[in-house]
């Protein structure tokens, strides 16, 4: 499931207060919930605007999700991790679904606030390659539900972006075009 932007608001609005800040984050960056609840300040650079797992892969912030960190910076725990919850995954799994019923959503997982993103991100346009490396998606393959969300103006460029515009055999100057062949792109990890 993916969200719009009124459904992921009315969401936040019927989160209790500490499961806000993590939903929000999930929403702006993507990462899976595992990822957020281990998330230590030593990992994010406010200045360069990041957060970078362990594994390297880095993460954009954009400025919400700065306000929000710089927000909860003084609450921080003695351990360096960004959220404070004490929570069970049992209890956050039951508020967050409490909340989703609340917001008229309907059943709701926490990997749909991580489709949510990437929907967002295929619809704003972003570089399909950027958006897999955000996500620490090893191949497009994954990133293949969520084209129908690309700008028709984006798929349009795509397809142009195989042809090769060579001049008909026949010597009548129509441009045929010549697809390109297609393979599957592993990211190095």
């Amino acid at each position: 499931m993916i969200l719009s932007r009124r459904e992921a608001r009315r969401l936040m609005s019927h989160c209790p207060k500490y499961l806000q800040p993590l939903v929000h984050t999930a929403l702006a960056t993507g990462m899976r919930q595992t990822e957020i609840l281990a998330l230590r300040w030593q990992w994010v650079d406010m200045e360069a605007s990041e957060i970078q797992l362990p594994e390297g892969r880095i993460i954009p912030l954009n400025r919400d999700c700065r306000k929000l960190l710089r927000e909860l910076r003084p609450k921080t725990r003695l351990d360096g991790s960004v959220f404070n919850t004490d929570k069970s995954r049992l209890l956050m799994r039951k508020d967050f679904q409490l909340a989703a019923d609340k917001a008229g959503i309907g059943e709701l997982r926490w990997t749909d606030l991580r489709h949510t993103a990437t929907g967002w991100m295929v619809q704003q346009g972003k570089d399909l390659y950027w958006i897999a490396k955000i996500l620490g998606l090893s191949t497009f393959t994954s990133l293949e539900p969520f084209l129908w969300l690309a700008p028709e103006a984006n798929i349009h460029r795509v397809v142009e972006a195989t042809c090769l515009n060579v001049s008909d055999p026949n010597g009548q100057g129509q441009k045929v075009p010549v697809p390109v062949e297609t393979e599957i792109i592993q990211f190095p990890r």
